[in-house]
């Protein structure tokens, strides 16, 4: 089993179009789940932001919830979330959950860019 560990690792020169791109890595879970808070009281909708999820191995009720903490928290007028690349598991709850029909979920990082910037900019 996994260790119950969560980091959070942010970039917003990655793009090169002004995204903060965050990569969550480990556990997202009930006792990891302050890290996540923590992290996100510190952002406001303000800039768009890609969360990447390839490196969250698992995630349970408690991190449905944190991703539909930080969807609400980081949209609002010229600003907008998309998640990418979620792995198996992590699919699978969002499945189980109706997440993938409510929240702007991309199987690519390049698509959930996309969705991010204005037509006129392509990465």
């Amino acid at each position: 089993m996994d260790d119950d560990t969560l980091t959070i690792d942010t970039d917003t020169a990655a793009t090169g179009h002004g995204v903060l791109v965050v990569r969550p890595a480990g556990r997202l879970v009930w006792n990891t789940a302050a890290i996540w808070h923590s992290w996100l009281e510190t952002r406001t909708a303000g800039e768009p932001v890609l969360i990447d999820l390839a490196e969250l191995t698992f995630l349970d009720a408690t991190g449905v919830s944190c991703l539909i903490a930080a969807h609400r928290r980081l949209t609002g007028p010229g600003a907008a979330v998309a998640f990418a690349r979620p792995g198996a598991r992590v699919a699978r709850w969002l499945q189980i959950t109706g997440l993938l029909t409510l929240l702007p979920v991309f199987d690519t990082t390049e698509a959930a860019l996309r969705s991010l910037l204005p037509p006129m900019v392509t990465p």
